[in-house]
């Protein structure tokens, strides 16, 4: 069993791609605004005292304030070096016509709409083993042994 969940994690995760690693892509003064930040929490968390409170509350605001300053920076850099020359103005407008899916809830046997994932799977679940192929007999008794031990 332990082999069917790494074989499917493997296959589900992406590929790294090399130099796109979250802490090389963020700026160093997020990072040590971020560092200051568990500290103060830290501290506020050891003694409960109000002035660790609005330490840590101001390098909140002002860590928020940070990393939206870079993402307006960055889109607006972005946006700066399309052009209709080499088609990219296109590529970008491309997804604003591209439809958002939703995924809608499951109607439950019991006449309940299942919203959250477990609740989704427990229709697949009930379905009649003879009907599914063989793959997918496995991929179902795996995910009904993962759900009866995870309450």
């Amino acid at each position: 069993m332990t082999c069917l969940i790494q074989e499917a994690a493997w296959r589900s995760t992406p590929p790294e791609i090399p130099g796109k690693d979250p802490i090389s892509l963020t700026p160093p003064h997020i990072r040590e605004i971020v560092t200051e930040k568990r500290r103060a929490r830290n501290r506020w968390q050891r003694n409960r005292n109000p002035i660790d409170k609005r330490v840590y509350n101001q390098l909140t605001r002002q860590l928020k304030a940070a990393l939206q300053d870079t993402r307006n920076a960055t889109f607006e850099t972005y946006i700066n070096t399309l052009s209709k020359e080499d088609h990219t103005i296109w590529k970008a407008t491309k997804q604003f016509n591209k439809p958002i899916t939703h995924v809608p809830p499951i109607l439950q046997e019991d006449g309940n709409w299942g919203k959250q994932t477990r609740k989704k799977l427990q229709p697949s679940l009930s379905t009649s083993p003879k009907y599914l192929p063989l793959r997918r007999q496995t991929t179902t008794i795996t995910i009904s042994i993962i759900l009866s031990k995870h309450p």
